[in-house]
């Protein structure tokens, strides 16, 4: 599954966040990670390179990183950056969990009334039943 795989990559790439995509190859979805470029521990930037492989393997399907020291939540960066994304997110926080987010979308409200803790569900059930 590829939570598994997103899990493994971020214990991998601690104390920095990792970064990579999920994109769908023959009906499967994979996880291809991706380096992460930036300077700083608590930030990413995808290596161009990378990511554009990925695209041409496969259809994109989501933009995954980590917060290995906090919470699967969009920090107030993630928050502005999603608001201009075309592609959904999945972030896992230190513990593991998975949350996915929708692209396009203000995410200033903590909570969209889901049993959630408050976060907006990726639309893709397909990579929701993977993780």
């Amino acid at each position: 599954m590829i939570g598994d795989d997103i899990r493994a990559h971020m214990t991998q790439e601690a104390p920095r966040e990792c970064c990579g995509v999920v994109i769908r190859v023959d009906g499967e979805l994979v996880y291809v990670p991706c380096r992460n470029i930036s300077d700083g521990e608590n930030e990413f930037i995808m290596h161009p390179h990378d990511y554009a492989a990925a695209e041409d393997s496969g259809e994109l399907c989501a933009i995954v990183h980590s917060h290995p020291n906090g919470t699967s939540e969009l920090s107030p960066p993630d928050r502005e950056a999603l608001k201009y994304s075309s592609v959904d997110w999945l972030i896992v926080g230190q513990d593991g969990t998975i949350t996915g987010y929708k692209c396009n979308q203000d995410h200033s409200e903590a909570s969209d009334g889901d049993d959630n803790g408050g976060a907006v569900r990726s639309p893709s059930a397909e990579v929701r039943a993977e993780l």
